[in-house]
């Protein structure tokens, strides 16, 4: 807590602060969510769970297009979620993966 003001806090971390990745019982414990925050307080915050806004998705077209842009014969249902909730991480973990 007292060196949080000067730590550059991860984006996974910074985006769980968020709510992005749920949320936990009870919420976020202040001052430590305003801490690694820094700033952010009006950025992206989410209340429930992370999936709850998103828009209506056209699951079949999304693995149409996984499958071209990952040129993968096969995609799971699992590979079709993570990429409409965490489009950044499901790129990179795929990169990854071709190495």
């Amino acid at each position: 807590m007292e060196k949080a003001n000067t730590l550059t806090f991860p984006s996974s971390v910074v985006e769980y602060f968020e709510g992005l990745l749920g949320q936990p019982e009870g919420g976020f414990p202040e001052p430590m969510r305003t801490k690694v925050l820094k700033g952010r307080m009006d950025s992206i915050r989410l209340e429930g769970r992370p999936g709850e806004s998103l828009p209506p998705t056209d699951f079949p077209k999304v693995t149409a297009t996984l499958k071209q842009k990952y040129g993968l014969k096969t995609i799971t249902d699992c590979d079709v979620m993570s990429y409409i909730m965490y489009p950044k991480v499901m790129d990179e973990y795929m990169a990854f993966k071709q190495v």
